[in-house]
């Protein structure tokens, strides 16, 4: 169980405050779908998950109540990250679609 006494809970990753508690399971659904739709191999998200999986539970998520170990943008930097070697050709339509313009830099 998440402990409510603090207010800000920091990524594990990047260490930046979550500001969005979205959990990668609701995020994984989400972009499931849009790959769907473009004919693109799911096991993409499979791969990204799991190096999150033995992470220590950072909050709850608002969408289904489940404990989020990573904040959305580490999360979908790690599937942006193995998306854009195989699917280029989508890299700014999934930039767009996940919110993902903040991490340009990369």
């Amino acid at each position: 169980m998440i402990s409510r006494e603090r207010d800000i809970v920091n990524c594990n990753v990047c260490g930046d405050a979550v500001t969005n508690p979205i959990c990668k399971d609701c995020l994984s659904a989400q972009m499931r779908s849009w790959f769907k739709i473009k004919n693109i191999d799911a096991d993409i998200i499979d791969d990204a998950s799991v190096i999150f999986d033995d992470l220590p539970a950072i909050s709850e998520c608002v969408k289904c109540g489940n404990d989020m170990t990573v904040c959305r943008h580490c999360f979908t930097k790690e599937v942006f990250d193995i998306f854009s070697e195989k699917y280029s050709e989508y890299k700014e339509e999934f930039t767009r679609l996940f919110n993902y313009e903040i991490y340009e830099e990369w």
